[in-house]
């Protein structure tokens, strides 16, 4: 029987009758279709090698009360004795360290943004009253950190990497910063 197009459908098509002309007929299913499973998926930069899937583990410090994702492709460093934080890298590529230490005193928040933003390779830099934020190039590579004062404790989160992975490390960045909580509190994202 030809279809509403004039084609003649192929042999063991299902065709619906009396379906108005220029309507689709409904496509029975011999089984429900698969569920769709998460799957990490490699981000790619121009010029760069691929990074591996954005896939991260829950770090915490319980000395200074903070959490933060880590990407899984990240081998963390042997920790400091203190247990003020933590170290990881991807190779000679990348470094993500995140740690906490005492403030010496209110206003040493606006002296450590000052003298950061001081620095020649500094390209973007934010302050409120309670974080610091600078991001910039040295020596081939990308530096962007946060610092934030909460409880009397200094909380830092600091990403270096080449600069060949600029784009393809910016969601991992904003996935990491989104994640970062201090002080039971999650911490103000830039």
């Amino acid at each position: 029987m030809p279809l509403a197009c004039g084609r003649t459908p192929p042999e063991g098509a299902l065709v619906a009758r009396g379906a108005p002309s220029g309507s689709v007929p409904p496509v029975p299913s011999a089984a429900p279709a698969p569920v769709p499973v998460p799957v990490p998926v490699p981000v790619v930069s121009a010029g760069a090698a691929a990074v591996p899937p954005l896939v991260y583990q829950r770090y915490g410090n319980p000395r200074f009360d903070f959490w933060v994702d880590v990407p899984a492709f990240f081998v963390a460093s042997p920790p400091p004795t203190n247990g003020d934080g933590q170290q990881w890298t991807w190779g000679d590529r990348a470094t993500m360290t995140s740690s906490g230490m005492y403030a010496s005193s209110p206003t040493a928040l606006r002296d450590l943004c000052d003298d950061d933003a001081k620095a020649k390779s500094v390209t973007s830099h934010s302050m409120t009253a309670t974080d610091c934020w600078v991001t910039g190039k040295d020596a081939g590579k990308i530096y962007w950190q946060k610092t934030r004062l909460a409880k009397g404790v200094f909380y830092s989160l600091r990403f270096e990497y080449d600069e060949s992975l600029g784009q393809a490390f910016d969601p991992l960045v904003a996935h990491v910063d989104a994640s970062w909580t201090v002080a039971g509190n999650r911490a103000v994202s830039r």
